[in-house]
């Protein structure tokens, strides 16, 4: 079916998007409720912010491989926590009768700045 390449760039890349997801998924089913029950919505949208920022800044210097695809994986903490604090944020605001349209508004937001984002 699929051989694989050869260029160890390209497959380290895809350790780190597998890692990525993996983590990410660990994080939705798993860990967010048990993270956002201990410190809360607003807090688990701060703490989400922050490390991806952080991530964000090793990733774009990083000292080696191995740092950077450690960035990867913790910024899928970070984005887990942003981006479902910020749907959960959204439910809790929102008027009953105008949820779907809230819910429309984030997740439209969400993929938008993950298409022009970097």
């Amino acid at each position: 079916f699929f051989a694989g390449s050869p260029n160890p760039a390209i497959l380290f890349i895809g350790v780190a998007l597998s890692g990525f997801a993996v983590v990410s998924m660990a994080m939705y089913t798993v860990a967010y409720g048990l993270i956002e029950r201990c410190l809360g919505l607003s807090a688990s949208l701060v703490l989400g912010s922050l490390v991806s920022a952080a991530c964000f800044g090793v990733i774009a210097f990083p000292i080696s491989q191995w740092v950077f695809l450690a960035s990867v994986f913790v910024l899928a903490v970070g984005e887990s926590l942003v981006l479902t604090s910020t749907a959960a944020l959204a439910t809790e605001l929102a008027p009953p009768d105008q949820l779907g349209q809230a819910l429309g508004v984030v997740v439209l937001s969400q993929d938008l700045a993950m298409a022009l984002g970097p």
